[in-house]
């Protein structure tokens, strides 16, 4: 129900509004990644996680969708740039990023599960 969803998006509610409010920093993560247009690409991840889980708490099943899809489109190259490189790397973090990749990927995993529950449910009565 509604607190299952809450709790599956309270991650990227706290995420999203302290990258907002700390924009600056978000550039700098996306620089330092060496990506191109990182004030462009922090802010799609911003909107992302912002999105992606007011849209999960409507309750409406097109619009969980929606974020199912905003969440996992988040989640994968945060999850390979933030976690999958620096663990390749090594050093004293690796565990750190080791569990938090498979962290990401459960929630991923939830995302999917979500998809699987709500397009059914979309189609004509």
């Amino acid at each position: 129900g509604y607190a299952g969803s809450f709790l599956l998006v309270l991650v990227f509610l706290v995420s999203g509004v302290q990258k907002s409010t700390a924009f600056g920093g978000a550039v700098a993560m996306m620089r330092g990644f060496g990506l191109p247009c990182p004030a462009l690409l922090a802010l799609g991840a911003v909107s992302s996680e912002l999105l992606g889980a007011v849209l999960m708490l409507t309750g409406v099943p097109a619009l969980r969708v929606v974020a199912a899809l905003l969440l996992i489109a988040f989640l994968l190259p945060a999850t390979y740039l933030g976690h999958f490189k620096p663990w390749r790397r090594g050093g004293d973090d690796k565990r750190t990023h080791f569990l938090s990749m498979l962290k990401n990927l459960s929630i991923a995993g939830a995302c999917l599960v979500i998809l699987a529950y709500e397009i059914p449910t979309m189609g004509p009565r």
